[in-house]
């Protein structure tokens, strides 16, 4: 995906992913971050010491949410 995509991935505004330490896509996962670095392609990449799925909700809120926060940009009403 990453050398097909490398142009459309440099063109995006933000791109991060996680994954947890005992989730079973952990290897898929560090693959990807690792192909993307190699690639110079920006990118967030963290793990969390969970299973797939856990912690879902504060991660949200935690990372995810203000992650978009910062990298969205927005038109104030007028």
């Amino acid at each position: 995906m990453v050398d097909t995509h490398k142009a459309a991935l440099r063109s995006l505004n933000g791109f991060r992913f996680d994954c947890g330490r005992v989730d079973f896509l952990i290897g898929a996962n560090r693959a990807l971050a690792e192909k993307l670095k190699q690639a110079n392609i920006p990118h967030q990449y963290d793990e969390y010491d969970a299973r797939h799925g856990e912690k879902r909700n504060l991660r949200l809120e935690q990372e995810v949410l203000p992650f978009f926060s910062r990298m969205l940009k927005f038109e104030e009403k007028k």
